[in-house]
């Protein structure tokens, strides 16, 4: 197993910190891995290890505002930058492991991106996985703080509050009004509001996104 790390420049001029992972013979195919709020992409270095392994390459970025890449921390000035980073780390992915299959995994907040990505952009990629996407959390249920994070996310984008998170890794996250108000929690609204709603299926529905409004809701 090989282990590099490179420094990219985002489509709006961020330096972007990534890292690759790679086999050291009979590469199958490229995972490229989307981390999660308030992480950065060092913790996957065993998922990386794992993936090696079996024969994976694994090729991933530390978010804008996250990790050593540049940007505000917790702050996103659109979701489809966050599309646009992902774009990136794709297409690095292909430059850096041409020629294979490419499978796109997002993990947390990651695993919305992915999805999200993989719905509105149609990539041409072998596949997706996403695990444990916050596809609705303990903040859903805060209506107060959202619709405080919807209003100050267009007067005071750049503010911050406390997302209530505590994760080990962080003693608190804090998320700017924009990013909070964008986060795709399973509520219905306009793809300008949410870029897409998702939800967790009730039994009888299998639906995993949704446009406004939210059916299963």
């Amino acid at each position: 197993m090989s282990h590099s790390e490179m420094t990219w420049q985002s489509f709006d001029g961020l330096p972007v910190y990534a890292q690759a992972w790679l086999p050291d013979t009979g590469t199958k195919a490229v995972v490229a891995l989307v981390h999660g709020l308030g992480e950065h992409s060092g913790r996957y270095g065993h998922v990386a290890a794992a993936l090696n392994r079996a024969g994976y390459a694994v090729v991933t970025r530390d978010l804008r505002g996250h990790g050593q890449s540049g940007g505000q921390k917790g702050h996103a000035p659109s979701f489809e930058a966050l599309l646009k980073d992902i774009d990136q780390l794709v297409a690095q992915a292909r430059e850096l492991v041409p020629g294979k299959p490419l499978f796109l995994y997002g993990h947390s907040l990651g695993g919305i991106f992915v999805l999200d990505y993989a719905l509105s952009r149609h990539p041409p990629i072998a596949g997706v996985v996403s695990t444990s996407p916050g596809l609705r959390t303990a903040l859903h249920e805060q209506k107060a703080k959202l619709a405080v994070a919807k209003v100050m996310g267009k007067v005071a984008p750049t503010g911050d509050l406390a997302s209530g998170s505590t994760p080990s890794l962080s003693p608190a996250i804090r998320l700017s009004f924009r990013l909070m108000s964008m986060i795709p929690w399973c509520t219905t609204g306009s793809r300008s509001a949410r870029p897409t709603s998702f939800k967790r299926p009730s039994p009888t529905c299998t639906s995993t996104a949704a446009s406004s409004p939210c059916p299963c809701s």
